[in-house]
């Protein structure tokens, strides 16, 4: 069997990881996004203004991790968004339709219990992840198992 590729990727224009993980895994040609909550890359803190600030944030940040790789909203092929509360799906999707234009991912959303640092969203795919504000909002990227997705792209 032929050994894989295996590279971490990082950038400094998205939040450090919180814990023993990475922000972003290439595997062979496959990109597994950690989650990304809607913290500031700069301060380390939630963004204020609610769930619609907070998914940005978190969307904005998986962008760049997305960027880092060579890669871009167009290349993820699977999104799971984690909310604190559902009745915010309608807020939150209105943001993530400014990032994913067309070409759109598989998706799934869920209403969760809690969210890591208090986060009101979080989003998850097989690429990018993301977490939002106050309320959950989880983004985080997938390929075909929980948070983290493929890359339609040749990397």
């Amino acid at each position: 069997m032929s050994s894989l590729v295996r590279r971490i990727i990082s950038t400094a224009k998205a939040p450090a990881a919180i814990g023993p993980y990475s922000q972003a895994v290439l595997v062979d040609r496959t990109i597994y996004i950690s989650g990304q909550l809607g913290m500031d890359p700069a301060s380390g803190q939630l963004v204020p203004g609610g769930v619609v600030e907070e998914a940005k944030q978190a969307l904005t940040n998986i962008g760049e991790i997305l960027k880092a790789a060579g890669c871009d909203f167009t290349n993820v092929v699977k999104a799971t968004v984690l909310l604190a509360d559902i009745n915010d799906f309608s807020a939150v999707n209105d943001v993530y339709k400014q990032y994913f234009q067309s070409s759109f991912p598989a998706r799934a959303a869920y209403q969760v219990a809690a969210l890591p640092k208090v986060g009101a969203s979080a989003c998850s795919q097989d690429l990018p992840q993301f977490y939002g504000v106050n309320q959950p909002l989880q983004l985080s990227p997938h390929t075909d198992l929980s948070p983290t997705l493929p890359v339609r792209h040749a990397l």
